[in-house]
């Protein structure tokens, strides 16, 4: 039998596969919609202090190879959630993971402080692609001393093990990598949306009411493989590999690049059930390789090594 359980900070993934945030909601309604058992993990849209109405619209378009959007945070806000919709998901099986955002470091340790008393929540990711307010709207996402000083704040509070969600778009992304482990991040998620646009060549106006959105979907995935391969040599901490995943070998693809959990995103929007056949194609793969996950994660063989 095929062991398909990954051990991830001291939890068991019953399957390699997460469903990433904002595709998958707040799992309640995803799981009337599909067979949520081929994730092992789902992360809950982002969450915030105050509940937000999102971006005007236009904010999602299509593109040749992928999807634009600039949604803007839409969610109702922590206090509903822990009102309204965590009695609802609490009882799903796979890992819950909630996302979390906010403008300054005081707003997100209030928020980890009143998830810290949801128990049934199992890790916090931090959505760290959002200007700082008080730093004269620095992004955490790209300030290595604002995200480690933040890191350092929410260590202080004794809650869920924190993944921290970087973005691709930042230079040096190994060297943020290692000052999240430095400054006590537990994993990281990688990635994010790259910055995009796209033009109605008839009006000559742009797809996004925003002008520029984040863009996911298949042709992000061998940016996104290079950044988690490189950040893998520079770490020890554990990594969920996120970006174009649509089949069972770009699962295999980020684990030999150095990834312990796989995403499923973009995909999720074009067919819900998707997971169903990456999961399938996965099993095919380890069948007819006669190998395993654990064999997998982290073995990329390179040329210096052949």
């Amino acid at each position: 039998m095929l062991d398909l359980r990954v051990n991830f900070l001291d939890k068991t993934f019953a399957t390699p596969l997460v469903g990433t945030s904002g595709t998958i909601g707040y799992g309640d309604d995803f799981a009337n919609l599909v067979n949520i058992d081929h994730y092992g993990g789902l992360v809950f849209k982002t969450l915030t202090p105050k509940p937000i109405l999102g971006n005007p619209h236009p904010r999602v378009c299509e593109t040749e190879f992928g999807l634009i959007n600039s949604i803007g945070l839409q969610n109702p806000g922590i206090e509903e959630f822990m009102e309204q919709i965590y009695p609802k998901v609490a009882s799903l099986e796979p890992i819950k993971i909630i996302s979390l955002a906010a403008f300054s470091i005081l707003d997100f340790v209030e928020l980890v402080r009143k998830v810290s008393l949801l128990e049934k929540i199992d890790f916090i990711e931090l959505n760290v692609s959002c200007p700082n307010l008080n730093y004269q709207g620095k992004e955490f996402a790209s300030d290595e001393g604002l995200l480690s000083e933040l890191l350092k704040e929410l260590k202080m509070v004794k809650a869920q093990k924190i993944i921290v969600k970087l973005s691709p778009d930042i230079d040096k992304i190994a060297q943020m990598g290692i000052s999240c482990e430095k400054a006590g991040a537990d994993a990281l998620s990688m990635g994010n949306t790259f910055k995009a646009m796209k033009i109605d060549v008839r009006s000559k106006k742009p797809l996004i009411h925003n002008v520029i959105g984040g863009y996911s979907g298949p042709a992000i995935k061998p940016l996104m493989l290079a950044k988690v391969h490189k950040v893998a040599r520079e770490v020890s901490i554990p990594i969920i590999g996120v970006g174009g995943v649509m089949h069972g070998e770009d699962v295999v693809e980020y684990l030999l690049a150095g990834a312990s959990l796989v995403g499923i995103g973009t995909a999720n929007l074009i067919n819900p059930k998707i997971s169903r056949q990456v999961f399938s194609q996965v099993k095919k793969y380890l069948k007819k390789n006669k190998t395993s996950l654990k064999e997998l994660t982290g073995g990329l063989i390179l040329p210096s090594q052949s």
